[in-house]
């Protein structure tokens, strides 16, 4: 009976239940609950400070335009004029130059492009943008420093890219005033790449004109100075055969005494009256014609030119009344311009404002879940306190295996 009288029974001992550590979803969701203002509490605490970070970050505004090639009658005058130029490529035929010559939409919207994505394009635009302006405040120039910090800036808000399969290529600039996005491109980079492109090709037609008209008039003076040379030779023979006919008393020519074979070599056998008429048409040929490398008289005009001559003359001509006016070329159709736009791209309030309220929703779980997990700890505690008292006015007993038996129900059972 010694063993009913110790408070710690081998019944409680091995029989008495702990919080079990299983996790039960609906036990969990109820606890949950029970901390809803706190969960609540730290939600709006979140949203709060999200809203808040949201409308104080400063706003960016983007704007796009997009622009692709322009159709092939937008280079009409240039292709007219590639007869007249052609370009002097060596070893390459009439129709090969034609062809390097012609401007397709291809060809022209990739030299645009070249231009649209130059460094120096960047710089222009940068000079002409907020940017680069002096201090509002100060209305002092900006330093060196300050300069190219904010030039990295542009070059980082500017993005050009382009689609190999639409050849449409989009220009996105961003800035922290709606109108200036729209005016760095529409008034400054796309008007700026189109002058350079148009420059280019102003410069390449007047040098391959220029070239052109030199060569020809190279080759004009060329068969006029021969033409001259060749007369001048001529006349200068048949003077000696005249000395040498009128020393030999040679008046006129003998036709049966000579032949062809002998008249290439003594020109003076055909004759003094024979050589004299020959003088005088060369002499006259020169007079029968104008030479232009050499002009005279107007009544000049009026003669015609030497062969071969004339069909240069002609093409010169063509070269001189050539007149393109190059601000009429675009190599680049504006699609759709840049827009000021309406509302901010940055920050995303919407965005900012639901990744708060996911966050302080989470923070609020988390701050329950480890009151939740204080309260199972205490509860633990408070019950290894009940089933564990303090034992220092008794004295522990050794149990044997006899009290491990169970009583008899009678005294005589013993």
């Amino acid at each position: 009976m010694s063993g009913m009288n110790n408070p710690l029974t081998p019944n409680s001992l091995y029989h008495n239940h702990y919080p079990d550590d299983e996790i039960d979803l609906f036990e969990l969701v109820e606890k949950l609950f029970s901390h809803k203002w706190l969960i609540l509490a730290s939600t709006l605490t979140a949203l709060f400070a999200a809203a808040l970070i949201a409308f104080m970050l400063p706003k960016s505004f983007t704007s796009v335009a997009i622009i692709n090639e322009s159709p092939e009658a937008s280079f009409a005058a240039w292709n007219s004029s590639t007869p007249f130029i052609p370009n002097q490529v060596k070893g390459s035929d009439k129709g090969s130059q034609q062809t390097d010559n012609y401007l397709t939409p291809d060809k022209a919207y990739q030299l645009y492009l070249k231009y649209l994505t130059s460094p120096a394009t960047s710089r222009y635009a940068f000079k002409q943008s907020l940017l680069a302006m002096p201090d509002p405040e100060t209305g002092q120039p900006q330093d060196k420093k300050s300069l190219a910090a904010n030039y990295q800036a542009f070059l980082s808000n500017l993005s050009i890219s382009s689609d190999k399969s639409t050849k449409r290529t989009q220009i996105h600039y961003t800035s922290d005033n709606p109108e200036e996005t729209a005016r760095v491109i529409n008034t400054i980079i796309l008007p700026y790449a189109r002058e350079q492109f148009n420059q280019t090709m102003q410069a390449d037609f007047s040098a391959q004109v220029r070239v052109q008209h030199q060569k020809l008039k190279t080759q004009i003076e060329h068969l006029e100075s021969n033409f001259v040379s060749s007369n001048s030779l001529r006349l200068t023979e048949l003077d000696e055969a005249l000395t040498q006919a009128r020393a030999a008393g040679l008046t006129e020519l003998r036709a049966t005494e000579v032949n062809a074979t002998i008249l290439n070599g003594a020109t003076y056998l055909l004759g003094e009256k024979l050589l004299k008429s020959r003088i005088d048409v060369i002499r006259n040929r020169t007079e029968k014609y104008r030479f232009y490398s050499n002009p005279k008289l107007e009544e000049d005009a009026s003669k015609p030119y030497i062969k071969g001559v004339s069909g240069r003359v002609f093409e010169l001509k063509q070269l001189n009344s050539l007149k393109l006016d190059f601000s009429a070329m675009t190599p680049a159709t504006i699609e759709q311009p840049a827009l000021v736009p309406v509302s901010p791209t940055k920050p995303n309030k919407k965005l900012i404002i639901a990744l708060g309220g996911i966050l302080g929703l989470m923070a609020g779980v988390f701050l329950a879940l480890i009151r939740i997990a204080i309260n199972n700890r205490k509860e633990r505690q408070k019950i290894a306190g009940h089933n564990y008292p303090s034992m220092t006015d008794e004295t522990i007993r050794e149990y044997n295996d006899s009290d491990l038996r169970p009583e008899p129900a009678h005294p005589d059972a013993r």
